[in-house]
């Protein structure tokens, strides 16, 4: 993986938990995160 766009808000799951689980396969991976609140 190059970089991964991530929403904070998904159902089943939060982007921070996503967020976690990426970086424990893949800790040199960038990860930008994005939400749709202000």
């Amino acid at each position: 993986m190059d970089v991964v766009f991530l929403d904070e808000s998904m159902p089943g799951l939060t982007g921070l938990e996503v967020l976690m689980k990426i970086k424990a396969l893949n800790r040199n991976v960038p990860v930008v995160m994005i939400t749709k609140n202000e």
